[in-house]
Parts: C-alpha cells; structure tokens; sequence
C-alpha cells in the first residue's frame, strides 16, 4: 500500500465516499469525463488500489462500530414495524450508511436475470431470532 502515490490515495478515499471512479478521478486529476472514466477504471484494478480500498473500508467500519450484522438486524427490525409512515427514512439512512461502508461496491459479476424475494412476518421474525441466538 506504500506503493500509492499522494493523489491515488486521494482517490481511493473519494472513490469510498460514493463509489463512483469517474467523479473520484476527476476531482484528484482535474481532467474531462471521457479520460476520468478510462483511467479511473485502470486505477480501479490496480491490485495496490484495490487493497487500499479495502483497508480504509475497514477503518471506517471499525471507526463507526459498525457491521453488516448490524445492519442485517436493523434492517429485519424495521421490516418487522407496522408503523410505515417513517420506515422510508430509515431505510435511506440504512442504504446511505451500506454504502458509505462499501457493502454496495460493485461487483465485476454481471447478473442478467431477475430474482423476486417475497418474505412473510412469520420468515422475517424467524431470520430475526437466529441472528440474535447466533451473535
């Protein structure tokens, strides 16, 4: 990871703050969209690149005393709520935190077919009390 330079570094940490390499390249290089996109996606499978990602992706978990567990928990919490009326903000506050941790990074894996996931209260709860028996 000491192989980065300065303004590579600078990149990884704009590139976690939304994970889009296009804007993250052109704030560093100050350059037109067309060369940011194609250099940024260089960068983007540069192995050093890629393990700084991961590393401050780490921290910043560590930092914010969060986990994907948490979130797992939060999220069956609130699908568990009558209430409707405010569960569109939490939700986007959830969404907002995954992916400022990186849990929506995209994936080099192209999926082109659909999956439908229906759960009913009774899975929902089910989910819930193994994750709290198991952690």
């Amino acid at each position: 990871m000491s192989d980065l330079n300065e303004k590579q570094k600078k990149f990884c940490e704009l590139y976690i703050e939304n994970w889009n390499g296009t804007q993250a390249y052109q704030k560093v290089y100050n350059c037109k969209e067309s060369t940011a996109g194609a250099n940024a996606s260089k960068l983007l499978s540069n192995t050093n690149v890629k393990d700084y990602i991961k590393q401050i992706s780490k921290d910043l978990e560590k930092t914010a005393g969060i986990s994907k567990l948490a979130i797992l928990k939060r999220l069956i919490k609130v699908t568990e709520n009558t209430d409707f009326e405010n569960t569109g903000y939490v939700l986007k506050s959830i969404d907002t935190i995954s992916k400022l941790l990186g849990y929506f990074e995209p994936d080099k894996v192209e999926n082109k077919e659909n999956v439908n996931i229906s759960l009913d209260k009774e899975s929902i709860k089910r989910m819930n009390d193994v994750l709290e028996n198991d952690y």
